[in-house]
């Protein structure tokens, strides 16, 4: 059998009503070099048999003895994967036809490129989708950095070669994919990116995060994933720091008081200070990563009125993503409006 260039990994667990929406959405692409390579996680529903209703030779399917949870399900299907270049797809989300053509051709393009992302559109669990799309506007050189701050891949759009794979794969944890990611940029000096078109429909979980005890399970384990970064550094962050930290990775779910941002800013300072003293990240990617960062999060607060104005140009890192300056035009519409932003879809965690 010919070798794929490109292994596509599905795990799936109790996704019977969506997997094969999920398989036809890969089997369809424009792109035909692949494996797919569907792990079936001990589920108790049909995934099984639904995957082997298929006669593609292309689909493969791997039957795990006992539950083992997304991180060994995903790593079981990496150690099976003869692909160049590994994808992710979960059994319940849907790829555009163009995923794969669209970041083989990135990767083909840009050999420095080691992990590849891309945008998404939120979908009903009938497969309706829901208006607007997320995508993450971000330059290449300010996602590294970035990740300090928040995950800013989506799962089901993430591509990397194999030569990037971090020693044990996934971990079993909360946030498994922002871990997987960040041990990546942690021992690897090639460039991330992220695509600016959908690559795929992104089911949502009603509850998701809804969940009080869950919601405390996954800011522990995103605290755990970024306090090495901080680490590097030479940080150590207060209880406090901490949570100015965190607000910027929660305020899409939690919102965010107005009364914050000035600790918020104060904790920015230091971050550039002791990254001036490290020199872990390039200075101005840094600061754009920040930038980025700072300017939504008062976006966010723009329901506050002017007062949010005069705040954010204040700020240490205001204004320097230049590209953004439609954005900051109805950022000062909203606030002299005092009006809320409504949809704070562009600062939503990567993490599902």
């Amino acid at each position: 059998m010919k070798t794929p260039r490109v292994s596509i990994i599905m795990p799936a667990y109790n996704t019977a009503p969506f997997i094969r929406a999920a398989i036809d959405s890969v089997l369809r692409q424009t792109y035909q070099d692949f494996e797919l390579v569907v792990v079936d996680d001990c589920s108790p529903d049909d995934c099984s048999a639904i995957c082997r209703s298929y006669s593609d030779s292309r689909v493969r399917l791997v039957s795990l003895p006992k539950n083992s949870g997304l991180a060994e399900a995903r790593n079981a299907g990496i150690a099976v994967a003869r692909g160049q270049f590994i994808g992710f797809l979960d059994s319940d989300d849907v790829a555009v036809p163009e995923r794969i053509a669209l970041q083989i051709l990135y990767f083909d393009s840009h050999p420095d490129c080691i992990l590849l992302g891309g945008g998404y559109r939120r979908m009903h669990a009938d497969g309706e989708l829901l208006p607007g799309q997320s995508l993450f506007p971000l330059p290449v050189r300010a996602i590294r950095p970035l990740l300090l701050l928040r995950n800013n891949f989506n799962a089901s759009t993430v591509m990397l070669r194999r030569s990037a794979l971090p020693t044990g794969g996934f971990r079993t944890m909360f946030a498994e994919d922002y871990d997987f990611i960040t041990r990546i940029a942690a021992n690897s000096t090639g460039e991330f990116a992220n695509l600016q078109k959908v690559l795929a429909y992104y089911r949502i979980n009603p509850g998701s995060l809804s969940n009080t005890t869950r919601r405390v399970a996954v800011r522990d384990a995103l605290w755990a994933i970024q306090q090495p970064m901080l680490g590097r550094l030479g940080l150590r962050a207060s209880k406090e720091e901490r949570e100015a930290h965190q607000i910027i990775s929660f305020a899409a779910y939690d919102g965010i008081d107005f009364g914050m941002l000035q600790r918020v800013n104060d904790w920015l300072k230091r971050l550039i200070e002791a990254n001036t003293r490290t020199k872990v990240y390039d200075d101005h990617a840094f600061r754009v990563a920040l930038g980025d960062a700072w300017f939504r999060l008062c976006y966010a607060s723009s329901g506050a009125g002017s007062r949010v104005i005069r705040s954010y140009l204040a700020g240490c890192v205001h204004g320097v993503r230049k590209d953004t300056r439609l954005e900051h035009l109805r950022f000062f519409v909203k606030a002299l409006l005092g009006r809320a932003h409504a949809s704070q879809g562009k600062m939503k965690l990567g993490v599902k």
